[in-house]
């Protein structure tokens, strides 16, 4: 029988084997109507003690209904290892097979880590208890992350709605800018086009306007009849 502590196992990994998993455990195989399952010790894995004279009907099993057993019977090619007269050579085999599947990476997604102390079934309440406050603790996590969703769908709204106001009140800016550059080119078309018809109205140009203005000085005209000249009487 192997009894050298852990140096008996080979290579395996920390999680999803059946090594250290707590749904690893007994049944007594010869009373299957109960529905009675024992913790399977921490020494017994350490040491490989799983097919042993004192508890031929209690070989190592799976709570969770992994058929481990029929593969360690399989792996050992010890026909029918349930049973209290195994001969030493058939039991360390059985041992080493058992070794062999129970250090298995299997991946499995119902693994739960072995808490000395406690049997499977205390283990498998314990595991819904973790996964009912684990659900809780997303649920919590939910809540709060929709919360900052909404806060933060209000802001980018808020940010939003000012960022239009602006974009709303440069655009009239513009546009009240627009119309008065439009006033401002008109005014100066009319003017360009003022001076540009002048000279065509007025050929004698600001002399003509001046000699024309209100109160400006006019010449006398000649008269066309001579002025006659009186001569002094002697």
């Amino acid at each position: 029988m192997i009894d050298n502590g852990w140096s008996a196992w080979p290579s395996r990994p920390d999680e999803g084997a059946c090594w250290n998993c707590a749904f690893l455990c007994r049944r007594d195989f010869a009373n299957a109507h109960l529905a009675t399952y024992y913790e399977l010790t921490q020494d017994d894995r350490q040491r490989a003690r799983f097919f042993t004279l004192g508890s031929w009907n209690l070989p190592p099993t799976c709570f969770r209904a992994m058929h481990i057993t029929d593969e360690i019977e399989q792996t050992s090619a010890v026909l029918s290892p349930i049973r209290p007269n195994l001969s030493g050579d058939e039991r360390n085999s059985v041992n080493h097979a058992a070794v062999t599947v129970l250090a298995a990476d299997r991946g499995c997604d119902k693994w739960m880590r072995y808490h000395p102390g406690l049997d499977p079934r205390a283990s498998f309440d314990l595991g819904l208890q973790l996964v009912d406050q684990q659900q809780r603790r997303d649920a919590l996590r939910l809540a709060g992350t929709q919360l900052q969703l909404t806060e933060a769908q209000s802001q980018l709204t808020t940010a939003l709605e000012s960022l239009q106001r602006q974009h709303l009140a440069f655009i009239q800016r513009e546009s009240g800018m627009n119309r008065w550059m439009q006033q401002a080119f008109l005014i100066l078309a009319v003017l360009t086009l003022v001076l540009a018809l002048l000279p065509l109205a007025y050929p004698n140009g600001i002399e003509w306007i001046v000699e024309r203005a209100p109160g400006a000085a006019r010449p006398v005209a000649e008269s066309a009849t001579p002025t006659q000249t009186v001569s002094p009487t002697h």
